[in-house]
């Protein structure tokens, strides 16, 4: 589910279910993130939809269990895997990535 990044930053990874993603709201829009870090998300637009790399992003991640956390970043990836961001003025607290985390891992599981 989750996996270290040699960038230093915990990327969590979400599965197909829609249930437990939380949702990228940018540009009027409602868009699954595939997953996300502290400093970038990847989320999956509509294929007709793809923003040009490099372009600027500004939006809210809306988790599952209740925060929302306002983004900014610039669009470093886009094709068939989705949009990925890297986050530039605001991004997403190791706090809130932390309890993301245990959330996902479920009740009795406990980080070393």
């Amino acid at each position: 589910m989750a996996q270290r990044e040699r960038r230093g930053f915990e990327r969590i990874e979400y599965g197909h279910d829609s249930g437990e993603r939380p949702v990228f709201l940018s540009g009027g829009g409602a868009y699954e993130v595939a997953d996300c870090a502290e400093r970038g998300l990847r989320y999956v637009p509509p294929s007709d939809r793809l923003p040009a790399i490099g372009s600027e992003v500004r939006g809210t991640v809306r988790f599952p269990d209740g925060p929302e956390v306002p983004v900014e970043g610039v669009v470093v990836r886009a094709g068939g895997d989705g949009v990925a961001v890297n986050f530039t003025q605001l991004w997403i607290d190791k706090e809130v990535i932390e309890r993301e985390r245990r959330r996902l891992r479920g009740p009795g599981h406990f980080a070393r």
